[in-house]
Parts: C-alpha cells; sequence; structure tokens
C-alpha cells in the first residue's frame, strides 16, 4: 500500500471516529495529547500518525489497527454498540436464546412486541 493509499485510509477512519463518537478535532487531540492542527492533517490527507497513535486509537475506541489501516474492513464491522450487544449476547444464554427466538418472528409480531417491551420496561 503506498502513503497515499494509507493517509487516505486513515483520514476516511479518523472522521468516522469523529462522527460515531461525536468528537470535535480539538476533543480527540485532547485524548491524544497532540495538537488539534496535528488531527487536522489527519482528517485533511496531510499527515499520518506514528504507530503510538494508532494503538492509543485502537485502544480509546475498542477497535483493532487494522480498522485505520486496512481499506478492505468496513466501518459497520466495528460499531462499538454492536460489539457490545454481541459481548451481552455471548454472556447471557437467556437473553441469547430471546434474540434468537424474536428472530424468527414476523414484523408485525416484532412491532408488538417491542411495544410491550416499551410499556412494561422502565425509562432509562
Amino acid at each position: 500500500m503506498s502513503d497515499q493509499e494509507f493517509i487516505e485510509i486513515f483520514s476516511k477512519r479518523i472522521k468516522y471516529i469523529l462522527e460515531k463518537h461525536d468528537l470535535t478535532q480539538q476533543e480527540l487531540a485532547n485524548k491524544l495529547e497532540v495538537n488539534e492542527s496535528t488531527v487536522g492533517k489527519w482528517v485533511l490527507q496531510k499527515a499520518i500518525p506514528r504507530m503510538g497513535i494508532i494503538q492509543k486509537l485502537s485502544e480509546m475506541f475498542n477497535v483493532p489497527k487494522s480498522f485505520f489501516i486496512d481499506e478492505t474492513i468496513e466501518e459497520h464491522d466495528y460499531d462499538p454498540d454492536a460489539i457490545e450487544i454481541l459481548e451481552m449476547l455471548e454472556r447471557d444464554q437467556d437473553l441469547k436464546m430471546l434474540f434468537m427466538k424474536t428472530g424468527k418472528l414476523s414484523p408485525e409480531d416484532k412491532d408488538r412486541l417491542v411495544r410491550v417491551l416499551k410499556a412494561t420496561l422502565p425509562v432509562d
């Protein structure tokens, strides 16, 4: 992969992270302990980060380092909400069974079940 391809992929991923986590460039810069202009350069495809920064990003946003450098990986493959749901399903067999059973419902039955759950569960 050329440097330019890497820069383009990394820029795309940083933009995704900023949007997905509702962060400004300044907020991300603060988290990474870099200048806001550094993050701006990444977004504008003017610079690439050191591997140490990619490691920090990976840990911070719970994605593999390859997320920031591999163009074949799609953003939705590392959606934190989806990962959290999968982890819950792995830990809780009752929840897993419920999920599997509701997947076989008709759209109308799913809608009915959602309304019942919303009416019976406490509001967050």
